[in-house]
């Protein structure tokens, strides 16, 4: 839900930098749509290119450099380093209760 409400709101906050015409923006059409909205909010998710994103974004006039460094670190923070941590921990959880399970069925069929 909160990678939807990040992906809507990138949209109008980086307007300017799509309808920006230069040549030399790789990250331009980064927030074109809601497709490639949502897929530069989990390229960010994944801390790959985060910084190139706002240097792109420096470079094109009108547009709010505060707020857009605001919303990339603030998914960052929240994206990158709080909900992986807790997927990657609700995994281990999982495995672990599946080796559990897996153990007491193998000392089972020892028996």
């Amino acid at each position: 839900m909160l990678m939807y409400i990040y992906a809507v709101t990138g949209i109008p906050l980086f307007k300017e930098q799509t309808q920006y015409d230069a040549e030399n923006l790789t990250y331009g059409k980064s927030f074109d749509g809601i497709s490639n909205s949502f897929s530069t909010i989990f390229i960010l998710l994944t801390v790959d290119h985060w910084y190139s994103l706002l240097e792109e974004g420096w470079k094109v006039p009108g547009l709010n450099k505060v707020a857009c460094g605001a919303f990339v670190i603030s998914w960052i923070i929240l994206g990158a380093f709080i909900f992986r941590n807790l997927f990657v921990g609700f995994m281990v959880s999982n495995f672990k209760t599946i080796r559990s399970d897996f153990a007491k069925e193998f000392r089972h069929y020892l028996t």
